[in-house]
C-alpha cells in the first residue's frame, strides 16, 4: 500500500493519516489503482500518435506549398479575357437524341390523338432534326399507311408532277365516281375519307361538295339533316318572336288552326304510298310516324328507340 501510494504522489502525511484499512479493501483499491494506470498508459499512446499524425501532416502542407508556389513561378502570364475569349474553341455540341418513333397510323379514329400527342412530343424532344414545318409534314406523311395515306397523297401532290405524269381524265373520272360515290353500309367516316380523297382532285366549289356529300348519305341520316335544320329554323323563329314580344307587348290573338280538308277518297287504289303519306302529314304539321300534332318525329314517344324513319 505504501508503494501504490508513493507511485500515485499521495503526499506521507494523508497516507499516514487514513485509518487502518482491511485486506479485502485492499486489494480493492491496488485493483483500482492498477486499472487507472493502465488507462492512462493508453491515453499517453494515443497523445503520441497523434501528435505524430499531426507533424507528418505539417510536413505534407509545407511540402504542397513548396509545389504549389514554383509551379506558379514556372507558369505563363494570363492572357487578358479578350485575347482568351479569341482563342478558346467552341465547345462541342451534344449529339441530339434520336427518339423513339410512334408506331403508323391507318386511319383509326380512336388512335389518332394518340398518334398526333406522340409526333408532338417527338418534334419537341428533336428541334433540330425537325426545324421546318415540311420536315414535320414529310415525318408525318412516312408514318401514315392504307387510306390515310391515300388521302395525303391526294392532298400533297405536286401540280406540275400531276400535269406530266398524271391520266389526262383522271380528273374527269374523280368528278364521275364522286357524284356516283355512296355511303351504303359502311361507317360515315370511311365515306367522308373516300369522298375527301376524291374532292381534291375536282374543281368544284364547296357548296357543290357539300351537296354531292349529302347526297351520298344513306337515307336515314338525311333526315336527321333534315330535323337539324328544321330544329334551327324553329328556335331562330321562336327567339325572333320573343324579341318582338318584348318590343311591343300587345295582346296575341287566339290562332285556331283548322284541318286541312280531307281529300276525296280514290276509286281504284287499295292504299296510300308511303311518299304521299309523308307529304300529306308535312302539310297538316303533323309526326311523321305516329300522325299526331304538336311534335317531330325527332322527339316521338311512340317511335322505338332506334328505329328506322318513316
Amino acid at each position: 500500500s505504501g508503494n501504490k501510494a508513493k507511485h500515485f504522489n499521495i503526499p506521507a502525511r494523508l497516507w499516514s493519516a487514513t485509518p487502518t484499512i482491511t485486506t479485502e479493501r485492499n486489494q480493492v483499491l491496488c485493483h483500482a489503482f492498477s486499472h487507472h494506470e493502465v488507462i492512462i498508459g493508453q491515453h499517453d499512446q494515443s497523445l503520441r500518435t497523434l501528435l505524430d499524425y499531426n507533424q507528418t501532416l505539417t510536413q505534407q502542407v509545407s511540402q504542397l506549398t513548396g509545389q504549389v508556389a514554383a509551379l506558379l513561378a514556372a507558369s505563363p502570364p494570363t492572357p487578358p479575357p479578350a485575347a482568351a475569349a479569341v482563342g478558346t474553341a467552341p465547345l462541342p455540341h451534344s449529339p441530339e437524341s434520336r427518339g423513339t418513333d410512334p408506331d403508323p397510323y391507318s386511319g383509326q379514329p380512336g388512335l389518332f390523338q394518340g398518334f398526333l400527342f406522340q409526333c408532338t412530343f417527338l418534334f419537341q424532344q428533336c428541334p433540330a432534326r425537325f426545324d421546318s414545318d415540311a420536315a414535320k409534314i414529310r415525318y408525318i406523311c412516312g408514318l401514315l399507311r392504307g387510306r390515310v395515306l391515300q388521302w395525303a397523297e391526294a392532298r400533297l401532290s405536286n401540280t406540275a408532277f400531276k400535269l406530266v405524269f398524271d391520266h389526262p381524265h383522271y380528273q374527269a373520272d374523280a368528278a364521275a365516281r364522286l357524284l356516283s360515290l355512296a355511303q351504303r353500309r359502311r361507317p360515315v367516316a370511311d365515306y367522308a375519307i373516300e369522298f375527301w380523297t376524291l374532292a381534291v382532285e375536282v374543281d368544284w366549289t364547296d357548296s357543290a361538295l357539300r351537296a354531292a356529300f349529302l347526297k351520298g348519305l344513306n337515307e336515314h341520316l338525311k333526315d336527321e339533316f333534315f330535323l337539324i335544320s328544321l330544329a334551327h329554323r324553329i328556335d331562330n323563329r321562336l327567339q325572333t318572336r320573343q324579341r318582338e314580344r318584348r318590343r311591343s307587348p300587345v295582346p296575341r290573338e287566339t290562332r285556331v288552326f283548322q284541318l286541312p280538308p280531307e281529300e276525296p277518297m280514290q276509286l281504284g287504289r287499295a292504299s296510300v304510298s308511303p311518299e304521299e303519306c309523308s307529304q300529306r302529314r308535312r302539310r297538316a304539321g303533323e309526326c311523321l310516324y305516329c300522325g299526331e300534332r304538336g311534335h317531330f318525329i325527332a322527339v316521338c314517344s311512340v317511335r322505338p328507340k332506334g328505329g328506322a324513319h318513316q
